[in-house]
């Protein structure tokens, strides 16, 4: 992480003492979003690979189900921290997520995602979307200013009935 201190102003005497949290529970405060069906909690990540500059993910290389994917929860509102896992990326970098929505019967469902940098998305191994989120091209940054967020993009889940493989590709 940074700290950025920016203002038409000077600043002053600033100190930052990390650690220091003078008084404050350190316990985690409610997540109001923790029991909203809404949110996707459970996910597969896989191991970390290469993505070749200028190139796409293709669904059919991504890895196969018995391969090694593990576990990884949301965390506190439906953030699915990849960098907490594998820490920050050298270079072009891909990961990918899997999950499985269960629908009772054919139908489409409105989705809304945040991510940062590029995303794909696939539906029972379809893409259903794909965008580039870049805080570091004002041109390329979604709403807001570029920064993580579900008003970064939305689009729309084409379900069977049953068991759906939702797979993202960032």
């Amino acid at each position: 992480g940074a700290i950025v201190l920016q203002c038409t102003g000077f600043l002053a005497n600033v100190k930052v003492t990390p650690g220091a949290v003078e008084g404050l529970d350190p316990r985690p405060g409610p997540d109001p979003r923790e029991k909203d069906a809404r949110y996707v909690r459970n996910w597969m990540v896989s191991p970390v690979s290469a993505l070749a500059a200028g190139s796409k993910p293709d669904f059919a290389t991504h890895p196969a189900k018995d391969s090694e994917w593990a576990p990884l929860p949301a965390e506190a509102g439906g953030l699915v921290n990849i960098s907490r896992r594998y820490g920050l990326p050298e270079g072009r970098s891909l990961v990918w997520l899997r999950t499985t929505v269960r629908a009772a019967a054919k139908s489409e469902k409105r989705a809304a995602i945040g991510w940062n940098d590029e995303v794909w998305v696939f539906v029972n191994g379809k893409q259903v979307y794909a965008d580039v989120n870049d805080y570091l091209k004002p041109e390329l940054r979604k709403k807001p200013d570029g920064r993580l967020s579900l008003e970064n993009g939305a689009f729309t889940l084409p379900l069977q009935a049953g068991d759906n493989d939702v797979v993202v590709a960032v």
